[in-house]
Parts: C-alpha cells; sequence; structure tokens
C-alpha cells in the first residue's frame, strides 16, 4: 500500500492545492477568460484557408485588441468574453453591453490610426464574442445580433456567421498591406517589452506538481540505496543520486525538478554521514 499512498499524496496534494488557490485569489474567471480568447482564436485561424489573416493581441495607444481579422470581406476589430452565469449572454446585461461599447471604441481608435487611413481608410468593424457554459444550447438567444455598431457573436456559432462575410470590400493587395502594417506594430511592441513575461498560473502549478513528484521519487530512491547498501558505499551511492540532480538543473525546463532531486538526496547523504562519524565517536 505503501506505492498507492505515495502516489496519491503526490497527484492529490499538488491538485488540491491548485483547486485552493485557483479558488482563494478568485483567478478563475481570468483563466476561463484566456480560454476563451483560445478558443475565438482558433476559430479565427480557420478563415485563413479563404484568405484572411489574423493578427492577435494588437496594442494600440488607448486600447488593447484581442484580435484583429482583415480579408475580403473588411476589416474588424474582435474580442472576446466569458460569461459564467446564463443571464449575462443576454443583450439587455450590463456587462454585455459594457463589453460592445469598448470593443466598438477599440474599432474607432484602430480606424482612426494613421497607418490604417494610409491603406484606403478602410471601414473597421467591431465584433464581440460570447463564450460560457450552455452556451451553445441557448436556443432562446439570437446567435447573431446587433448592439448598437457591434456585432455579438456566440462562440459556437462564430465559424457558421464567418462563412457569411461577403468579400469585395478589401482587394488582396489591400489585405496583404493592412496585415504587414498591424503585424508591424505587434512586433515593434514586443521589441519594447524586453521583461520577460511572469509565468501564468498553469505553468506554476505544472512546476510545483513536478517538483513535489521529483522529490517524493528521491525519497523512494534513497530509500531503496538506504536499505540494500551498507558502510562507507551509502555515501557513495547517495553523491551519485544526488549528481543526477545537478546535471538536471542544467537544463532550463528541469531546473527545479533537478534541484529537488538533489535537495533530497544530499540531505539523506548529509544525514548518513553525519551519523556515520557520531557513532564512530561513541565507539572511540
Amino acid at each position: 500500500m505503501r506505492g498507492f499512498v505515495l502516489g496519491l499524496l503526490t497527484a492529490g496534494v499538488p491538485s488540491l492545492l491548485a483547486f485552493w488557490v485557483v479558488q482563494a485569489t478568485g483567478t478563475g474567471p481570468t483563466m476561463m477568460g484566456d480560454l476563451g480568447e483560445q478558443w475565438t482564436a482558433g476559430e479565427l485561424r480557420k478563415l485563413r484557408k479563404r484568405g484572411w489573416r489574423v493578427v492577435n493581441h494588437v496594442l494600440l495607444r488607448s486600447s488593447d485588441i484581442d484580435h484583429v481579422l482583415i480579408g475580403p470581406g473588411g476589416l474588424y476589430a474582435v474580442e472576446t468574453k466569458w460569461r459564467s452565469d446564463a443571464a449575462s449572454f443576454d443583450a439587455s446585461d450590463d456587462r454585455v453591453l459594457a463589453a460592445a461599447r469598448s470593443v466598438t471604441g477599440s474599432a474607432r481608435s484602430l480606424q482612426l490610426w494613421q497607418n490604417i487611413k494610409n491603406v484606403g481608410r478602410p471601414q473597421v468593424h467591431p465584433v464581440l464574442v460570447l463564450w460560457g457554459p450552455g452556451i451553445a444550447q441557448r436556443a432562446d438567444i439570437a446567435p447573431v445580433r446587433r448592439l448598437d455598431q457591434c456585432t455579438v457573436v456566440l462562440g459556437p456559432h462564430f465559424e457558421a456567421w464567418a462563412r457569411t462575410l461577403a468579400g469585395g470590400e478589401l482587394t488582396s493587395a489591400q489585405v496583404t498591406e493592412l496585415w504587414t502594417v498591424v503585424e508591424a506594430q505587434v512586433q515593434m511592441r514586443d521589441d519594447r517589452e524586453t521583461d520577460p513575461l511572469p509565468p501564468s498560473l498553469e505553468q506554476l502549478f505544472r512546476q510545483a506538481f513536478l517538483t513535489a513528484a521529483a522529490a517524493s521519487l528521491a525519497v523512494v530512491a534513497t530509500g531503496r540505496v538506504l536499505r540494500h547498501v551498507h558502510g562507507t558505499p551509502v555515501v557513495v551511492a547517495l553523491v551519485a543520486l544526488a549528481m543526477l540532480g545537478v546535471v538536471a538543473r542544467r537544463v532550463p525546463q528541469l531546473r527545479y525538478i533537478g534541484l529537488a532531486w538533489a535537495t533530497v538526496t544530499l540531505s539523506f547523504g548529509v544525514a548518513v554521514f553525519v551519523a556515520a562519524i557520531v557513532d564512530r565517536v561513541r565507539l572511540s
């Protein structure tokens, strides 16, 4: 049963810790919002076969647009929102109205950008994409509707709506030029952001889980050594195990795993060495 209990603790404790952190810090909606953006980006990528171009996270002076869609059917500023409650899909919901106004303002800022004006002054159409639990089964809400100047689309129906976008608004040359301009803006922003991005919550959880697993395996390996090896070779065997962790630390992806492994095995090695010295002192 020891192996079963060890596996249960190794998998269960980090999972419970991750769940508690998400609940305590209120990061659940943020994580789902990021996931909603990934879903929208996946739907947008399907349009590339029809001559559309997509640029993600376009930062202008006054707004940050999730996605800019450029194609024969025009220029679109696309924002994504995640809603956890069913009532938030309704067009009368204040949060949906605020999101629609926000993306409309972002589209206006993009349209007033001089680099966009230089390419034939195209109209920028605002689009709000909504995601949430049970949204695909909501037959009582129109999958596509208008809020003032903004088009609101339920996420599962986005691909069907995109197929209705007629061509003829932009030429192939304009599509390429607009995409080049917007992509250059994103590249310039990325070059200015010299500070590395902080790790995401998912990356932190994965790192903590793998580190705990490495420490647990190091305990098991050290126990096997102590059981089957006796005398001075015990210290040599533990140092050899610790060297595996030291070598693993040279690989960036394994840095924390190697640190956990080396710390556990070296700790046992030091403890055994100290115990051996104490025994010799007592015998003398």
